[in-house]
């Protein structure tokens, strides 16, 4: 579950609360932005569940579904915390409609990054997306479409992190803005 706080109260979101809120055709989008978050809000904030409000993100590119899963999440889209920055993101991490699967998280001092390592997505990942994604194809070319998504959402969703991500941690100060060093994999 993810803990934040807001206005003084404790907020548990799970990952069937991202999903109701974007929708079935953004599975893998539900899937993947609870896993980040799961992983980033203790990271950013290990003492306490963080701060709604003082949470910030910059995402590889701007999937509906993921936007809308940080927004129900965090409200960093509504806010102006939320932005995105398809040219920001390390050339390892795996392709996507225009960018690619990258995320950061800053709070307070501390600040995170990560991605999916590349074998959770088909080859033909993002070609997939931009002829069936929107209800392209036949019936069955959208059935298989709709498996593989499955598949991939539930495959990201059972996986150790340590075997999901790429990741980093660092901590910035008045010295050392962005110094990053690699996180236990």
């Amino acid at each position: 579950m993810l803990r934040i706080c807001h206005q003084g109260s404790e907020l548990v979101i799970g990952h069937d609360d991202l999903l109701k809120y974007t929708g079935r055709k953004n599975i893998i989008a539900a899937a993947l932005s609870y896993r980040v978050l799961k992983w980033m809000l203790p990271t950013l904030s290990p003492d306490r569940p963080p701060e709604r409000q003082l949470l910030r993100f910059r995402l590889g590119f701007a999937g509906p579904g993921l936007i809308d899963c940080f927004e129900m999440a965090t409200r960093a889209q509504s806010d102006g915390r939320l932005t995105v920055d398809p040219d920001g993101a390390p050339p390892e991490a795996p392709p996507a409609p225009g960018g690619r699967f990258y995320f950061e998280g800053f709070y307070r001092e501390r600040g995170c990054s990560a991605f999916p390592l590349p074998d959770f997505f088909p080859p033909d990942f993002v070609q997939l997306v931009c002829l069936y994604q929107e209800g392209g194809g036949t019936r069955s070319e959208q059935g298989a479409y709709l498996a593989m998504k499955e598949d991939v959402a539930a495959t990201i969703l059972m996986t150790a992190d340590n075997h999901l991500f790429s990741r980093w941690v660092w901590k910035r100060n008045e010295h050392d803005a962005a110094a990053c060093a690699p996180a236990t994999r």
